[in-house]
């Protein structure tokens, strides 16, 4: 069966070791693979693929435009009067951090400070169907045919980094691993368009670097330290886009180390030492669940895969299965409604359904209204407890949504009136503007 993968930032290690997994699951064995060429090359755009058992690679493009980008650390200290002294010269800003709550953070002081209109917000705790509005409207102002504002700070995690075709004037950026940078780093002057003289060259502003290798709690926590002390170590004071993608996803990714005092020579092999037992856990978790090779599972009168991914697992919700094959750092996913009179409606609509999920459409449309729980909702007791925990809120308010197809097996929560809902002890609020946060005695995140 061919297979496609389709990558912009694939180590040339990982490259190779996918190709030869394929031919081997096809029946080659090693000695058989012929190289017909330098698959381990630097070019780019690069297209490796199977011809039999030879592997062959194909870097004949036309030539592509080359961005150079100026980069430049950023004390986040500084960065209140770093956007107060880009912004006069007008122009979009992008600001891409590694967590949701220091996006929340950070537009609750970008709001206060430059008007609630200038500030956009956009990260994975938004309901799934404010999420979609909140990117089609982004696209609509900044994308390749938007009309795009005279000012504006746009805000955002991970989910801008990849798939939006959204263009920034400057970006700003917490460190991250460096395929991820680059990524984020393709969305500044991505299309061609008259700038604002303050950034006709693009410039790319990365926070949370560390001489110390003393990074962020959350992003160590998202990252891991080893990545992120590679990507700082080998991150060049200019980047030229496209022709420096491989080289510098090679460096960060490869055998070789960085050359480091004693000190911080310490902290790096700690690290090595944690990411080695991080991937290891994970490989261990992952065979809990590992679907058993299918020669010899086929039904030979039915000619068919019938029972390959059969699980006896009788859990009231497809979340108590996900959970024990999730990554730990993962956590739940719920429908999210509201409390509307004695009953309950979507945040969109301020009507009453619950009487009315029996009706297919309506099902459909409350099924689409999906959020992850926060990680630190379920740290403490653990995603199983937290998953059995709403299994049981479940019977209790939401029976019902078992007899229907689009709501069966799925876990809803009901935020009251005004957008809060406790779990685990932890009072969570919701709303369009900011998304899903913990509610602290002030109101504030």
């Amino acid at each position: 069966m061919p297979v496609i993968l389709a990558s912009a930032t694939l180590p040339q290690d990982k490259r190779k070791s996918l190709i030869l997994a394929y031919l081997k699951g096809k029946g080659f064995k090693s000695r058989d693979i012929t190289l017909t060429n330098d698959i381990s090359g630097n070019k780019y755009p690069l297209i490796t693929y199977t011809d039999g058992k030879e592997v062959k690679v194909e870097t004949d493009f036309l030539n592509t435009n080359v961005k150079t980008v100026d980069v430049k650390r950023l004390n986040k200290g500084e960065i209140l009067f770093r956007i107060e002294e880009l912004l006069e010269g007008d122009g979009v800003i992008g600001i891409i951090v590694n967590t949701v709550k220091e996006a929340q953070n950070l537009g609750r002081e970008l709001k206060d400070r430059f008007g609630n209109n200038t500030v956009v917000i956009l990260h994975s705790a938004f309901i799934a169907t404010d999420r979609i509005v909140k990117e089609s409207n982004l696209l609509d102002m900044i994308g390749k045919n938007g009309k795009r504002p005279k000012r504006k700070i746009i805000i955002g995690t991970q989910v801008i980094e990849q798939s939006l075709d959204i263009d920034f004037d400057v970006l700003i950026t917490d460190l991250c691993p460096v395929d991820l940078l680059l990524q984020r780093i393709g969305r500044l002057h991505r299309h061609e368009r008259k700038r604002p003289d303050k950034h006709k060259n693009p410039v790319v502003y990365v926070m949370g670097t560390s001489d110390s290798f003393d990074f962020e709690k959350g992003s160590v926590l998202v990252y891991g330290k080893f990545y992120l002390i590679r990507t700082q170590c080998y991150l060049p004071d200019k980047i030229s886009i496209p022709s420096d993608i491989p080289d510098l996803v090679n460096k960060v990714y490869g055998t070789e180390h960085p050359d480091l005092s004693e000190e911080l020579n310490n902290i790096y092999q700690e690290s090595i030492i944690r990411h080695n037992n991080d991937v290891e856990n994970k490989k261990v978790k992952a065979k809990t669940y590992c679907i058993d090779n299918p020669v010899g599972l086929i039904n030979p009168t039915r000619n068919n895969l019938i029972g390959w991914l059969k699980n006896l697992n009788n859990a009231d919700s497809e979340e108590t299965v996900n959970a024990q094959v999730r990554d730990i750092r993962e956590t739940v996913e719920v429908i999210a409604v509201k409390k509307v009179g004695s009953g309950y409606g979507t945040f969109k609509d301020n009507a009453d359904i619950s009487e009315l999920v029996c009706n297919e459409t309506i099902a459909k449309e409350l099924a689409k209204n999906t959020i992850r729980l926060p990680y630190y909702v379920t740290c403490n007791k653990g995603v199983s407890a937290t998953v059995t925990e709403l299994e049981k809120y479940n019977r209790q308010k939401l029976k019902n949504w078992q007899k229907y197809s689009w709501l069966k097996g799925a876990l809803g929560i009901i935020f009251d009136e005004n957008g809060c809902f406790e779990i685990n002890g932890i009072k969570l609020r919701y709303d369009d503007e900011f998304g899903l946060r913990e509610e602290i005695s002030d109101g504030e995140v």
